[in-house]
């Protein structure tokens, strides 16, 4: 067990486990703070914020003994530091302590925020090793893009050999949704209407795939699906700008 500190990972004195009590199941790291502010989390969620340290706290010049108040299961132990943040997610891989409810207290490396769900969540899962399922997923995918795109030209060229006359007159005579849009003009942008429209659903399709595959609930989802709109938004929104200008600067139809 240890504590991570700006500066240094400091072991405990002790370690005093209360007698019937369990130790908390979850992971707690262990941040220096400013002041007397001290705030616990246990697996991601806010136990318990003191703004001057008291029960089940208890501070003094070189230690702090920690533990749940009001929880069945509580474990108290002292550490060298005092003035901390407690965390249970870090932003990069840290020394962290562990609180087992039945192997006692460990030490471990490990990154706890963000966890990419889209493995749990795959048709493959259960059939398939998990640490190989992104390569198939990704090999996978790259053969279905093709594949998807010869069925429907199939599909259109069957479609036009055997009922070509009606649909040929149709499209001779209807404009495309395409050209329709292309119509619309919008002040002070200079992308067809169509482009915008095709930018919007492309932004949208992505944000909403990252955040269903980096998010556990809805909540989280809902916020990381605004996050992406403007962060993907911004990047896709930039590149067609440098595409538009680099096309029409060296003459090229796109």
């Amino acid at each position: 067990m240890s504590f991570l500190t700006l500066n240094q990972v400091e072991e405990p004195d002790t370690i005093h486990p209360q007698d019937n009590l369990q130790p908390v199941v979850g992971i707690i790291s262990l941040e220096r703070g400013i002041g007397n502010k001290v705030f616990l989390y246990v697996d991601g969620y806010l136990v318990k914020f003191y703004e001057t340290p008291n029960e089940p706290l208890k501070s003094s010049n070189s230690s702090l003994q920690i533990g749940l108040e009001g929880s069945p299961d509580k474990s108290f132990f002292n550490g060298d530091i005092d003035d901390i943040y407690l965390y249970a997610r870090s932003v990069s891989e840290i020394e962290s302590m562990e609180l087992y409810s039945n192997t006692g207290f460990g030490s471990t490396t490990q990154q706890t925020i963000l966890t990419n769900r889209a493995i749990e969540r795959s048709p493959f899962n259960g059939f398939i090793p998990k640490p190989v399922i992104p390569i198939v997923a990704t090999i996978t995918s790259i053969i279905f893009l093709p594949l998807w795109h010869l069925f429907g030209t199939l599909i259109i060229e069957f479609l036009s050999d055997y009922k070509s006359e009606k649909i040929i007159d149709y499209k001779s005579t209807k404009k495309s949704f395409t050209e329709k849009l292309n119509q619309i003009n919008i002040p002070f942008i200079p992308m067809s209407t169509a482009d915008i429209f095709n930018l919007f659903l492309a932004v949208i399709v992505f944000s909403l795939a990252m955040s269903w595959t980096w998010s556990t609930t809805l909540g989280e989802m809902l916020g990381l699906f605004i996050l992406n709109l403007f962060i993907v938004g911004f990047i896709f929104t930039i590149r067609e700008m440098f595409r538009l200008k680099y096309s029409k600067k060296h003459a090229i139809k796109t």
